[in-house]
Parts: structure tokens; C-alpha cells; sequence
């Protein structure tokens, strides 16, 4: 006698079903995925970035003179003359002669500034890293502070809406005769901020740009939350990805 046996599928219901349940869970876990990822790139990409500025200043001051020496006038350059030659990088935008390699890019920049209320005095240009990070500067330096270029850091070469905090970080090079370093700190007298401030009062000018009384301003602050946590974004981090 035959054996019968029945072929068993799935009903359309229980397959719809099961589509609504992947659409749902994907729905849930993919933007935390995805922001998980941002966050990874723009911490990597910080870490790498000020390690390359630091090397390519060891260098220099190995084959010129320490930092604290340099000359720091508008008209000089320094970090065209002192750091650039020891980097791989080209130029980008350059809003003196106005030579733009990337007009959207560049455009970001004045829109950022323009918005700052900054006068655009600087970063007036920009360079592209070989690890992707795009850089400009501003001097700093004066009589009575040993920070000598102020750094800005887009972690991510590519035309978007510029945030502190988010897409645009601010660091600082410290110039003495001992030591020369780019950190987040803006205050020279004490450059281990990670003792000296509260972290709670590094969030509340990260969130609202506000002055805490240590000089510092929000980017610096947003930066340093990232470079205190060991380069890791922190999970109360204020600035959303």
C-alpha cells in the first residue's frame, strides 16, 4: 500500500506575517546600526587625524626649530611652512585666491562661518588628508598664550551641513619648548582637562556653545568629551548622529 505523504508550505498569511516581523525588526535595529557606524567613523577618523598633526609637528620641530619658535604672522603661514610639508595632503579650497578643487566643500565652509558669525579671516584653506579627514587652521597665538593654531577638523570628506560637535570638531596646538601637542584644551596653564573640568560642564557647552568659565567654547568642548573617553564618543554624548 502507497504511503501518501502531503507537502507542507506556508499559508500567504503566515508569510506576510513573517515579512511584517523582519520589516519591524529591521526598522528598529538599522538606524541603530547605522549611527553605531557614524559614530565609529568620526572617532576613528578624530584619533587619526590629531596623531597625524602630532607627528607631522614632531617632525618638523626635529628638523626646524620647537613650535614655541616658529613664526606665527598672518602673513607667513605657518602651517604651510612648518606642518604641511611633513603631511600628505593637498589643498582643497583656498578662499584667498579663490582655487577651489571641490565648490560644494568649500561652500559648506562659508556657510558654516557665515552662520558662526565668524569672520572668515580663516580657516581659509582647507586640506584633504590621506586618511579622508579634511583640516583647517586659524593662528592663535599672542603674547601672553603659548596656543598657536586652532585647528578645524571634518572628519569626513564629503559636501554636508557642518555641526559642532557632529561633523566639525575644534582642537588646538600648544607650543612651548618642552612640549608641543595638539589637544582639545584651550588653556595652556593646564592642559589636563580631563582632571581639571567637570565632564558634566564639558556637556553643557558641547549642548548650548556657551562659555563654562575655562575659556572654552562649544567645539572645544565637544571635542574634548571625545578625546577624555579615550577617543571613544561617550553614550550621553549631547550631539545626536
Amino acid at each position: 500500500m502507497k504511503k501518501i505523504f502531503k507537502k507542507s508550505a506556508f499559508t500567504l498569511a503566515e508569510v506576510l506575517i513573517t515579512l511584517s516581523i523582519i520589516g519591524v525588526v529591521a526598522a528598529l535595529t538599522i538606524p541603530n546600526l547605522v549611527q553605531k557606524y557614524r559614530r565609529y567613523v568620526v572617532e576613528t577618523k578624530l584619533r587619526q587625524t590629531v596623531n597625524i598633526l602630532n607627528q607631522a609637528i614632531i617632525h618638523s620641530a626635529s628638523e626646524n626649530e620647537t613650535p614655541d619658535k616658529w613664526e606665527y604672522s598672518y602673513s607667513l603661514r605657518p602651517f604651510d611652512t612648518y606642518i604641511l610639508p611633513y603631511l600628505k595632503a593637498k589643498t582643497i579650497c583656498d578662499h584667498v585666491t579663490y582655487i577651489k578643487g571641490n565648490t560644494d566643500i568649500c561652500n559648506s565652509y562659508i556657510e558654516f562661518y557665515n552662520n558662526e558669525n565668524k569672520s572668515f579671516n580663516g580657516p581659509e584653506r582647507k586640506y584633504l588628508l590621506a586618511n579622508g579627514s579634511i583640516i583647517g587652521y586659524i593662528n592663535v597665538g599672542s603674547a601672553s598664550t603659548k596656543r598657536k593654531m586652532e585647528f578645524y577638523i571634518q572628519p569626513v570628506y564629503k559636501k554636508e551641513k557642518l555641526v559642532v560637535g557632529k561633523n566639525i570638531f575644534e582642537f588646538v596646538l600648544h607650543a612651548d619648548s618642552e612640549k608641543y601637542f595638539v589637544s582639545a584644551s584651550r588653556n595652556y596653564t593646564n592642559t589636563d582637562i580631563c582632571k581639571r573640568i567637570p565632564r558634566s560642564e564639558l556637556i553643557e557647552s558641547c549642548t548650548n556653545d556657551d562659555s563654562i568659565g575655562y575659556g572654552f567654547a562649544q567645539g572645544y568642548a565637544c571635542s574634548a568629551l571625545i578625546e577624555c573617553n579615550g577617543w571613544k564618543i561617550p553614550n550621553d554624548y549631547p550631539i545626536k548622529f
